[in-house]
């Protein structure tokens, strides 16, 4: 499930141009589905912003990569490379999604 919004966040990301219409319409979407499954809101929120927000900057035609290039004077793809964390949150988020390592659920009641 967590895999699934940051994939699917991602995608939003790129086709949108804006992270912001990503964000929170993926949030909207996958509400309900989480709640089914008894996960606390702050893993849905967790999983948006590892992949809308962080992975922002890397899509050239984005209003934040393009921010990001025009700022640096260098293409998006030039500073790729040296995007680590941009790189490395959305990937441990659905890592931590397969093994269920930090993820919250809501305590049910008696």
């Amino acid at each position: 499930m967590i895999g699934s919004v940051v994939a699917t966040d991602f995608g939003l990301n790129v086709l949108a141009g804006d992270q912001h219409v990503a964000l929170v319409l993926h949030a909207q979407l996958f509400r309900e589905a989480f709640q089914k499954r008894g996960l606390k809101p702050q893993i849905l929120t967790r999983a948006s912003t590892d992949g809308g927000s962080v992975t922002s900057a890397l899509v050239p035609w984005n209003s934040s990569g393009a921010y990001m290039a025009a700022t640096l004077g260098v293409p998006t793809l030039s500073f790729l490379p040296f995007c680590i964390f941009n790189i490395a949150s959305p990937l441990l988020s659905i890592l931590w999604g397969i093994t269920g390592f930090t993820v919250d659920r809501m305590e049910r009641d008696p």
